[in-house]
């Protein structure tokens, strides 16, 4: 092996580029700290765009992302958790993964019916401040039927204790009718003295509101139906429905008096104060 010692190598010829080539398969070795311009290792410069591919990246933890520290050097967002999003800290701080905004609808569970004995959310809890039950497009396989509403504690729907009342209106009226419902029912009836159609067309839907987070505490749900009845005329009106039993709602569930619900869908969401 030669050893080529010099303070300087200039090529021979003005305006031409040094080559340094191994022989054979041989590959030129640069000492570690080696300057290009005076400055050690590469500058950015002698970097191609694009040169640097993702396997050549340092190793990072899963679900962490790249961004800046207030000094300008690269950094990580550390790994959030699971249904949190990333959330801006403002100019000169790294964003965080934060739990959505405060206020936000989330939806615990949804159910289609498709000519079922009954339509039932479950798994509700007490984790948010309100809930919220949807019952739209609602169409009872035989007509002229009641609706039954009912929720469940303990992990299955309560059978007895209600207690509330119902308050309508139909569109050929101008008046409220009101009926309540008396302590001991097996159910919330809705709408009270009519019911539902399944002529074509007709369907019927409801929103129930309710808080969760005391379980010594009677629940008591409140809200609007509105529909077809079945003989073609519109209702709305107001519904309100004491559970007589404390405990936290963990299940919602619909049916009619007699026959399956034929489709429709129900959904539970979730909201927080903050």
């Amino acid at each position: 092996m030669s050893t080529l010692k010099a303070d300087t190598v200039t090529t021979k010829s003005d305006n031409t580029d040094l080559t340094i080539t191994g022989g054979g398969t041989g590959v030129p070795n640069l000492e570690a700290g080696f300057k290009v311009g005076g400055s050690a290792g590469v500058p950015t410069a002698s970097i191609q765009d694009d040169a640097v591919t993702l396997a050549k990246l340092a190793a990072g933890t899963d679900g962490e992302l790249i961004t800046w520290d207030a000094s300008g050097d690269p950094a990580t967002v550390a790994v959030g958790t699971a249904t949190h999003v990333l959330t801006s800290n403002g100019a000169g701080a790294a964003p965080t993964f934060q739990a959505a905004g405060g206020g936000a609808w989330t939806v615990i569970g949804t159910a289609v019916a498709s000519d079922s004995a009954s339509i039932e959310v479950s798994g509700i809890g007490t984790t948010y401040d309100y809930y919220v039950v949807g019952g739209a497009e609602l169409v009872p396989a035989t007509d002229a039927q009641q609706g039954r509403f009912r929720v469940g504690t303990s992990s299955a729907v309560n059978t007895s204790n209600y207690s509330g009342f119902v308050m309508k209106q139909h569109n050929n009226s101008d008046a409220f009718s009101g009926t309540g419902q008396g302590a001991g029912r097996s159910q919330l009836d809705v709408p009270s003295g009519d019911t539902w159609g399944n002529d074509t067309g007709e369907s019927h839907g409801f929103m129930m509101f309710w808080t969760s987070r005391n379980d010594s505490l009677y629940t008591i749900m409140h809200g609007t139906v509105y529909g077809v009845a079945s003989d073609g005329v519109s209702i709305g009106g107001v519904a309100m429905m004491k559970l007589d039993v404390t405990g936290a709602i963990d299940r919602v569930n619909w049916s009619y008096g007699s026959g399956n619900v034929s489709s429709g869908r129900l959904t539970v969401w979730g909201i927080n104060h903050a």
